[in-house]
């Protein structure tokens, strides 16, 4: 692993740093030629190319755009079969994007200057879903 690993970004965007690893032989020489496979987590997003080829210093390097939903994400790069994978992790936030729509408490009826019977209740989140704490 070179670079990119442990970033933090807005859920649905790309992130600002590349992923970036070096393939190196048993006696730390790159690698020129070897497949490089990135492969998404689950609701990790997408990762672009995702499948490369190493160049002359041994790097590949792809960019990783966050799943929709604000959860820890990974992502990871194989040889493949008998080689142990590098796993990159990331940090997905709300958009900036506010949704507020009702849970409950909605079309009541009671007599002027009376309680209603059930609390209006409602919630907010960003474009995606993903709720949104502490919103006045």
């Amino acid at each position: 692993m070179v670079a990119g690993n442990a970033q933090s970004g807005t859920a649905g965007a790309a992130l600002g740093t590349p992923l970036n690893v070096r393939v190196q032989d048993a006696y730390g020489h790159p690698v020129s030629g070897a497949r490089v496979t990135w492969t998404t987590g689950n609701l990790s997003g997408s990762i672009v190319p995702a499948r490369d080829t190493t160049n002359a210093t041994g790097h590949v390097t792809a960019t990783w755009t966050l799943g929709t939903a604000a959860v820890p994400q990974t992502v990871s790069a194989s040889l493949g079969a008998g080689t142990t994978p590098i796993n990159f992790t990331a940090t997905a936030a709300p958009t900036s994007t506010r949704v507020m729509t009702i849970v409950s408490g909605n079309g009541q009826t009671a007599a002027a200057g009376a309680q209603l019977g059930s609390s209006i209740v409602v919630q907010v989140t960003d474009q995606f879903g993903n709720l949104i704490s502490g919103q006045s």
